[in-house]
C-alpha cells in the first residue's frame, strides 16, 4: 500500500477499503489520488517500469499495474496539505 504523509485527513476506513482491494487506488470526486493505492509488485515490474522513462506514478499506476479507482465521496477526507493553495490559507 501507497500512503503519501501529506493527507493527514485519510481515515482507518479508508485506508481499510483499500486494503480490502487488490490493485486500486482512491478517486474522489475532484481528484484521482495515485499516491493513496493497494496493489501487488513484484522486484522485476518496478524494474521493467523504471527501464520505460516514464516515471509518472499515474501511468504506472492505471497502465502498468492495472489499479482500478475505488470511489469516495468525501473528498475533504483527501485534502493534500502540501499544496501552495492549503499552505497560503493555512498562514
Amino acid at each position: 500500500m501507497t500512503l503519501a504523509v501529506d493527507y493527514p485527513l485519510v481515515s482507518v476506513d479508508v485506508l481499510s477499503t483499500l486494503a480490502n482491494h487488490a490493485n486500486c487506488y482512491a478517486r474522489t470526486p475532484v481528484a484521482d489520488h495515485y499516491t493513496l493505492a493497494h496493489m501487488t509488485l513484484d522486484h522485476a515490474q518496478l524494474r521493467d517500469f523504471l527501464l520505460l522513462d516514464d516515471y509518472r506514478l499515474s501511468y504506472f499506476i492505471t497502465e502498468v499495474q492495472r489499479c482500478n479507482p475505488i470511489a469516495f465521496a468525501n473528498a475533504e477526507l483527501f485534502i493534500n496539505y502540501n499544496t501552495p493553495e492549503v499552505t497560503r490559507h493555512a498562514d
